[in-house]
C-alpha cells in the first residue's frame, strides 16, 4: 500500500483529470459615469501701442491665449486661429470673461466688448461659417455667464472652435495696456468620436 493512503482501498495518490469548463456567466450591469467637464480657452494681452480701433471690426482671439503689440483683425486674407475639439461632441453652455487693464489710459466710461463664439469646419469670406453666438457689451471686468444658446463643438459635427472680440464703437476706445480672457465650458459626457475607438 503507498503510503500517502491513509486507508485500504483508497489512494490519493494519483489525480484526477480536470473536468470541463463551465459556461461563462452573464456580463453585470454598468456602472455609474462620473461627471465630464471641460474648459477651451482664448485671449490676447496687448503690450503696447494702440490695442483696437473703433470700427466695430472683429479681432480674433488666440487659443491658450497670446501676448502681441496688435491685435489679430479677422479679414478676408487671414487664417482664423483656431481650436480644434477631439470629442465626439462638447456642448458649451457657459463663458468665463476676464477683461483688465489699466483704467486710468481710458478717458470716461470703460471700454464694452462683443464676443462671438463660431463653431465650425468651413470658412467664407475670413469668417467661419455658419453665424456665431454672440455674448453682447461685456464691461472691463470679471464675469460669468450662460449662454442665451448652447453651441456644440466636435468630431460629430463641426470639429473647430474660434472666438472674436469686437470694441463697441459708442463706447471707450481700449488702450494699451489690455488683457482679454474668455474660457468656454462645457459640462457633457464628453466621449471620444467614434473614429478614435
Amino acid at each position: 500500500m503507498p503510503k500517502c493512503c491513509p486507508q485500504p482501498n483508497y489512494c490519493c495518490c494519483k489525480k484526477g483529470t480536470t473536468g470541463e469548463k463551465g459556461e461563462k456567466g452573464p456580463t453585470g450591469p454598468t456602472g455609474l459615469r462620473g461627471p465630464s467637464n471641460e474648459n477651451f480657452v482664448f485671449g490676447w494681452t496687448g503690450i503696447s501701442g494702440n490695442s483696437f480701433g473703433s470700427d466695430n471690426r472683429q479681432y480674433w482671439l488666440i487659443p491658450g491665449g497670446q501676448i502681441g503689440k496688435n491685435p489679430y483683425l479677422a479679414g478676408n486674407t487671414q487664417p482664423v486661429p483656431s481650436m480644434a475639439v477631439a470629442y465626439g461632441n462638447a456642448t458649451i453652455t457657459h463663458a468665463a470673461i476676464h477683461i483688465s487693464g489699466d483704467p486710468s489710459a481710458w478717458a470716461g466710461a470703460s471700454p464694452q466688448f462683443t464676443f462671438r463664439i463660431y463653431s465650425f469646419c468651413e470658412v467664407g469670406s475670413g469668417v467661419p461659417q455658419p453665424k456665431p453666438v454672440t455674448i453682447p457689451r461685456i464691461e472691463y471686468k470679471c464675469t460669468c455667464i450662460k449662454l442665451d444658446s448652447p453651441i456644440t463643438a466636435g468630431c460629430a459635427e463641426r470639429q473647430a472652435l474660434a472666438v472674436s472680440v469686437t470694441p463697441q464703437q459708442d463706447s471707450t476706445t481700449p488702450a494699451n495696456p489690455i488683457s482679454i480672457s474668455i474660457a468656454l465650458y462645457s459640462k457633457s459626457q464628453l466621449n471620444a468620436p467614434e473614429v478614435f475607438l
